[in-house]
Parts: structure tokens; sequence; C-alpha cells
């Protein structure tokens, strides 16, 4: 059994009851407690390979290529201009952005290259 659940049984919560309190607490208990072979056996498992396999796969089937390039982070920087995003929006969703759009236009003064951007993409969804 994992500490934490044990820690909620032994208080009579569920863990996802649990409060700042409660796990000030539990790291109080937990520390106090004898290692468990079982743990140190289980942990002993895993590896950063191992992690770094199970992000690889995470990432592949998102379809995103992996960050991890021969154990050394590959970090991409995007242009401003770049498109990073695409979205398939309802009609429900575009009313939303529209709203929101008008209500960040009109109670905040945006200006410069936020206002450009977010009147183009007004624009842009206002055709849609």
């Amino acid at each position: 059994m994992y500490p934490i659940v044990e820690y909620a049984h032994k208080i009579g919560k569920n863990t996802t009851e649990f409060t700042t309190i409660d796990m000030v607490n539990f790291t109080k208990w937990w520390m106090k407690q004898p290692i468990k072979e079982g743990l140190v056996n289980m942990a002993k498992k895993y590896t950063t390979k191992k992690f770094q396999e199970a992000q690889t796969s995470r990432l592949a089937e998102q379809g995103i290529e992996s960050p991890i390039n021969n154990g050394e982070e590959e970090i991409v920087i995007h242009g401003e201009d770049e498109v990073v995003c695409s979205m398939e929006l309802t009609k429900k969703d575009v009313k939303a952005l529209l709203w929101a759009i008008d209500a960040a236009m009109n109670d905040y003064n945006v200006e410069g290259e936020m206002g450009v951007s977010l009147t183009s993409l007004k624009e842009g969804l206002e055709g849609v």
C-alpha cells in the first residue's frame, strides 16, 4: 500500500479530501516511519532511462517529437509570428471568444502589438 493511502486510512479520510494541514501532518508522520523494504525495492526498478522512455512514449502518443535528445533537453523557441496553436472551435466557442475580446478591449487600454493582435483575431473570428 502507498504511504499516503495508509495515512489516509489511519486518519479516516480519502486522499482527495486532504487539506494542507493533512499533508503537513502526513509528511511529519511519514518521516517517523521505518523504511519499508517493499518501497525501496520498487524504487530500484525505476531509473532515469525508464522515465525518459515513458516521457518519449507519452509525447509520441500525442504526436509530439520527444524533447529528450541523447540526455540533453532540446529547447524550441518559436518566433513571435509563427503559428504555435491551431484550434477547432464551435460556434459557441467563437461567440465566447468574441465576447471576451470585446470585454478585454473595452475594459483595458490595449495598445501596441497586443491591440493589433486582438483586433486581428477579432476580425478573423467575426468572419466565421
